[in-house]
């Protein structure tokens, strides 16, 4: 399969595509096999870039989770632990699995596995609207180095009917709660995303999570990748439903 990065103008525009400001700059998220999108310009790379950009291909300790085992807890292996919830905001949205509720796997994963994970809802129209899933590195929550590697990979797709929009997030030392630095928690370093009904292939590099502008406290100049606590899927498309799947997460660009 090839490879196509998105280039895109120094900024966030409406259809998704984000770069980090300076021209030219590689966009956040590679989508391989995948269908151009709208205001963007096609860049050929190697045909994984995991091999290219973003470092060699990563053993299989790099893997998080596939969903394969069926149960709510990452891979155990390279000191992760962790498990997989839901949030979701308290101003009339829905999610299932609800929060508090063990998470389970839903049948039909990427690339004809049997897995993969699963989230369903409605947003609600109040002023401000979430619903997520995600997943701690760690069990007990803590923060986890994930410095030696590049970024992270997974296939996604949306149900029909579903919004796309959906925001990758990585709390860490400076913007989660337990980290005990943040004076306006959870703006999480991130990126958006524009899903289709297929699944495609997504890889995010670290260097290239923004947080949302406007507010948050800190606002340090990355995602310090040596202390991340969680990956999340979020969703706040007011009003709309959502049907997000996910599956195959692994960290990318081993050195």
């Amino acid at each position: 399969m090839k490879a196509f990065g998105f280039w895109c103008s120094p900024r966030r525009s409406s259809n998704g595509c984000w770069s980090d400001g300076s021209p030219g700059a590689l966009l956040a998220a590679v989508l391989v096999a995948a269908p151009v999108m709208a205001g963007c310009r096609v860049n050929p790379t190697s045909p994984d870039m995991e091999n290219s950009a973003e470092g060699k291909a990563c053993p299989p300790e790099a893997k998080i989770d596939d969903g394969e085992d069926s149960n709510n807890q990452v891979l155990i292996q390279d000191g992760r632990s962790g498990y997989v919830y839901t949030y979701v905001d308290p101003d009339g949205s829905t999610i299932d699995p609800a929060g508090g509720a063990q998470f389970n796997m839903t049948p039909g994963g990427a690339n004809g596995s049997q897995f993969a994970l699963h989230i369903g809802g409605q947003l609600s129209s109040a002023n401000i609207v979430y619903a997520a899933m995600g997943m701690n590195f760690t069990d007990p929550k803590g923060p986890y180095d994930a410095s030696k590697y590049k970024g992270i990979s997974f296939f996604a797709k949306k149900g029909p009917g579903s919004t796309g929009k959906v925001r990758i997030k990585f709390p860490d030392r400076n913007t989660d709660p337990d980290g005990g630095v943040c004076g306006a928690c959870s703006n999480d370093f991130g990126m958006q995303l524009s899903l289709s009904e297929e699944w495609q292939k997504f890889v995010v590099p670290f260097s290239a999570l923004r947080q949302e502008s406007g507010w948050g406290n800190p606002r340090p100049r990355s995602v310090t990748a040596e202390a991340l606590y969680a990956v999340q899927f979020q969703v706040s498309d007011k009003g709309r439903p959502f049907d997000i799947w996910i599956d195959d997460l692994a960290f990318t660009g081993c050195p």
